[in-house]
């Protein structure tokens, strides 16, 4: 970001880096932050970068809450910006509760559903999550050599057809 701003003749500084952690504004120069950092801070424009990692995946519930607290750094004005789906889709959620006149309209989970919840959208270890993003890199890339015409889905063995067909929709 900040090479970015630089090729446009825009200063910035990352306060504890290339400036004092506790200088957080500086004239004439953008502060490049995490909300952390940016703690008892607020400013009267705020941009929100990757906000696509926001939308879904692993520790969802963390991922929001960052996104909520970096909205509520700004005083005025909130930019969130990504790229991408997932961009497109969260765009299209707060476009949404736009419509809806800034009223969020939800189904409150049963007990049940609250535990699932929780353990989904836990936080993780790291080992973890790399097993798991292991798995879903070698799942997609077995998908792949089916959807390519390298391997017959009728040639895999009947619990991998039958966990694949678990994860199609119903219909």
């Amino acid at each position: 970001m900040a090479r970015a701003l630089a090729r446009l003749s825009i200063q910035s500084h990352v306060p504890g880096v290339t400036s004092s952690r506790d200088q957080i504004f500086q004239d004439k120069s953008v502060a490049l932050t995490g909300i952390y950092r940016a703690k008892g801070n607020e400013a009267p424009m705020v941009y929100v970068v990757n906000s696509e990692y926001c939308f879904d995946g692993f520790e969802l519930s963390k991922r929001r809450n960052i996104l909520f607290t970096a909205m509520t750094r700004s005083r005025a004005w909130v930019r969130i910006a990504g790229v991408g789906p997932r961009m497109t889709s969260l765009s299209d959620e707060a476009g949404r509760v736009t419509h809806n006149d800034y009223r969020l309209n939800f189904l409150y989970p049963t007990k049940e559903e609250i535990a699932k919840i929780k353990k989904l959208h836990r936080d993780m270890p790291e080992a973890e999550k790399q097993a798991i993003e292991s798995d879903l890199e070698g799942l997609l890339r077995l998908m792949k050599r089916v959807d390519d015409g390298d391997i017959d889905p009728d040639h895999l063995p009947k619990n991998v057809r039958s966990a694949i067909r678990r994860l199609l929709p119903k219909n």
